[in-house]
C-alpha cells in the first residue's frame, strides 16, 4: 500500500522509518498540519492520512491534544474497540 501511495503522490510526500509522536493543527481552518517525529524533523503538510490503531492514539504514543479533532472523532478513538476477524 505504501509503495503504491508513494508512486501516486511522490516519494517525498511519504515519511517512512520515523516514529510519529504528535499531530497538531498548524492552521485554524485545518488546512495545514504539523507532524512531530522521534529522530526526524517536524513536517508541516496540507493533508494527513493516519493509518494507526486507535490503541496507539488512546494510550498517548501519538499526542493529539493540539490536533483540534472534532468530538465525534475523539469519541471514536476513545471508545471503539478492535475489530474481530476470525479465520
Amino acid at each position: 500500500i505504501v509503495q503504491r501511495l508513494a508512486a501516486a503522490v511522490g516519494d517525498a510526500a511519504i515519511r517512512t522509518g520515523a516514529v510519529l509522536r504528535a499531530l497538531r493543527r498548524a492552521a485554524p481552518d485545518g488546512s495545514r498540519w504539523t507532524l512531530a517525529f522521534d529522530g526526524a524533523p517536524e513536517v508541516t503538510v496540507d493533508r494527513v492520512v493516519l493509518a494507526l490503531p486507535f490503541t496507539m492514539l488512546r494510550d498517548g504514543r501519538v499526542h493529539l491534544s493540539l490536533a483540534g479533532l472534532p468530538t465525534i472523532k475523539r469519541t471514536a478513538i476513545d471508545e471503539l474497540g478492535m475489530g474481530a476477524n476470525c479465520k
